[in-house]
């Protein structure tokens, strides 16, 4: 398995990409907005473990239950 190249999504007009991660019933959400990375996960089978995680060029931010 290969993550995906971030890069393309600064060639989409909605610039938003999905993960799927087998054996994890579910994977994870990935956008760009702006120049932050917006990371959210997410598993069907789990009920509110969905976690977002915004990446820039100082570091990493955890927030809970974020929308992308």
């Amino acid at each position: 398995m290969w993550l995906p190249e971030v890069e393309v999504l600064t060639e989409l007009a909605h610039p938003v990409g999905r993960f799927v991660v087998p054996g994890m019933y579910g994977g994870f959400r990935i956008g760009l907005v702006g120049t932050e990375l917006i990371v959210r996960t997410w598993i069907r089978v789990v009920d509110g473990s969905e976690r977002t995680d915004t990446v820039t060029v100082d570091g990493v931010s955890i927030q809970e239950g974020g929308r992308l």
